[in-house]
């Protein structure tokens, strides 16, 4: 706190804090602060207190930390920045992870419509439960509003580790047909059910390359390799299956399919090829 403030400040400082909780927790809620669900996240800009340093020892072994729920946190990109060591794990509060669908900050954010990738975020995820993170999950979702399939996969995974975890790999197709026919298989027949798939995989691949917050001129070549070419094809197939089912879907179940799957899907693509035809030009 304050530009004079040394790092040994800022942790002794924090350990008043929570000392104080602690003791305020004590009095008005439960004598036993180990029944007392309390968590301590870990963003990047708070490790420095709690990891220290070679000259200052950190929070890391703090006796009011005892039965806290340590919450690790992604890079806001959905890719781990630290899991816990060996020795980490005898921490009796357990572990947690802060993990991101949606981002607000630098260096750039992205906030508009769905752009995650599940076998991303299979990826992550089950490499934080299998390193002892078990104990919270949170997900930054921003609005839930076009956010519905990641997230339902992410607590799916969640909740039934043992079905979708460790032991599910290259199981996330599987999934994404599940996902399907539990929001579709009323409204649909089974040959725009298989279309749904490839548009749902497809956009959400090509956000997975790029999102489209991220996305610029320079990203794909417009020549070498027909790298924009062949995007720009792969673009095109995919909003014609959207434009399809769009038309082929009962009125009464259009706005399932447009919130759930058309206006992601039509939106990341048109996106991506608004920055592709202009870096043609």
């Amino acid at each position: 706190m304050g530009k004079e403030a040394t790092l040994a400040d800022n942790i002794n400082m924090l350990q008043d804090v929570l000392q104080n909780q602690n003791q305020l927790i004590h009095k008005h809620i439960h004598p036993d602060l180990s029944e007392v669900p309390r968590m301590l996240a870990l963003y990047k800009e708070v490790e420095p207190f709690f990891y220290g340093d070679e000259n200052t020892p950190g929070l890391i072994h703090s006796e009011e930390l005892e039965d806290v729920i340590l919450m690790l946190c992604d890079d806001n990109h959905g890719n781990l920045r630290t899991l816990p060591t060996r020795e980490m794990l005898n921490h009796k509060g357990g572990y947690g992870m802060y993990y991101h669908f949606d981002y607000h900050g630098g260096p750039i954010s992205y906030e508009w419509i769905n752009s995650s990738y599940l076998p991303k975020i299979w990826e992550q995820m089950t490499m934080a439960y299998d390193f002892g993170v078990r104990d919270l999950w949170i997900v930054n979702v921003g609005g839930i509003a076009t956010q519905e399939f990641p997230l339902s996969y992410f607590l799916d995974l969640a909740y039934d580790f043992d079905k979708w975890g460790t032991n599910a790999i290259n199981q996330t197709d599987f999934y994404t047909k599940h996902w399907i026919e539990q929001n579709f298989a009323n409204k649909c027949t089974e040959e725009h059910q298989e279309k749904l798939f490839d548009l749902i995989i497809g956009y959400t691949k090509l956000a997975h390359n790029r999102r489209p917050e991220a996305m610029n001129v320079n990203v794909y070549h417009p020549v070498n390799y027909k790298e924009t070419d062949l995007m720009l094809s792969k673009i095109d197939q995919l909003l014609q299956i959207a434009e399809e089912l769009y038309h082929a879907v009962d009125p009464d179940n259009l706005s399932a399919y447009f919130a759930l799957v058309y206006y992601p899907a039509v939106g990341n693509l048109n996106l991506q090829k608004l920055w592709l035809l202009t870096g043609k030009k």
